[in-house]
């Protein structure tokens, strides 16, 4: 579940960087709704995934409730279903999460739900600090210019366009470069990386090369001044990915087999949608599950 809750806070970061690359195009429709977002400091995000892994398929719904001031809060539920191709059987899981970041540590507390036994992980200041450092180390290095190239297109998305009932939303079809993304990622990456884990990065450059573009959409409401929701079909990547690694001559062969294997048969599809926008305050988790939530532990300090 920790690595469940992680991952909600990864795509969503994704979400937003590919979002903020996409408005950094010459478009001022796009660019003007992204700067007004800049002035939402709560709201509701409603996540869906649908998907298929090997012999499993998979979907999860997650709604979510945050604050960005004066304190970092997150509060929502989560409900995954994953369907065993070889047994037939189909697991249900269901979680209550928590976080919230303080200044000092943020922390993640879940429990799954009915069972009231509630879990906990933090990350001390310390730690945030060194990955802010990180981040912005990195950041420095980033150009402009590469960025802003990430956007191949910027369009109108017809379909949404062309409904009657649209009123003042519209949708933008938006198309990333991710073989350019990732080349920018990898030279991040390589930046104090140890010489084993260099080699493996290389290659990963270089078969990230042949990688397809990624296209999304985006629906923002022009009068409201919102996003309402951004939609990723990931299915033709990561199945043409799939296909582009089988061809590469630049990773070890059972590697790339076992990748093209996962790669060429999998479906993924995110829908995430906001509203409520500057109008929702998060129930704070109580003190007393606070005090007893069980530490998750850290495997950092398992011995070699």
């Amino acid at each position: 579940m920790q690595k469940f809750i992680k991952s909600i806070f990864a795509i969503t970061a994704i979400l937003c960087f590919m979002a903020s690359a996409a408005f950094a195009a010459p478009k001022d429709e796009l660019d003007a709704l992204l700067k007004d977002m800049n002035k939402v400091n709560n709201g509701r995000l409603n996540m869906k995934v649908n998907g298929k892994f090997l012999d499993d398929t998979f979907d999860g719904i997650a709604k979510i409730n945050f604050e960005s001031k004066p304190l970092t809060l997150m509060r929502g539920e989560v409900d995954f279903n994953v369907y065993d191709g070889e047994t037939k059987k189909t697991k249900k899981k269901s979680y209550e999460f928590y976080v919230e970041d303080n200044d000092k540590e943020y922390t993640y507390y879940y429990t799954e739900k009915g069972k009231n036994k509630w879990y906990k992980d933090s990350v001390k200041n310390d730690d945030k600090e060194t990955e802010k450092d990180a981040f912005n180390a990195a950041a420095s290095k980033l150009d402009t210019n590469a960025i802003s190239e990430l956007t191949e297109t910027v369009e109108y998305d017809t379909d949404f366009m062309g409904q009657a009932n649209r009123g003042d939303k519209a949708g933008y079809k938006v198309t990333v470069d991710v073989a350019k993304f990732l080349e920018i990622v990898s030279n991040v990456a390589l930046e104090g990386a140890k010489k084993e884990d260099a080699e493996n990065i290389k290659a990963f450059a270089e078969v990230a090369k042949e990688l397809p573009p990624l296209s999304y959409t985006v629906i923002g409401d022009t009068k409201k001044r919102e996003i309402l929701s951004v939609h990723m079909p990931l299915t033709n990547f990561l199945q043409t990915s799939g296909q582009k690694v089988m061809n590469s001559n630049k990773l070890d062969p059972m590697m790339k087999v076992v990748a093209a294997m996962a790669l060429s048969g999998s479906e993924l599809d995110i829908q995430a949608e906001g509203k409520d926008y500057n109008k929702v305050k998060v129930e704070k988790l109580s003190d007393n599950i606070k005090k007893n939530a069980k530490q998750v532990e850290d495997k950092k300090t398992d011995k070699k």
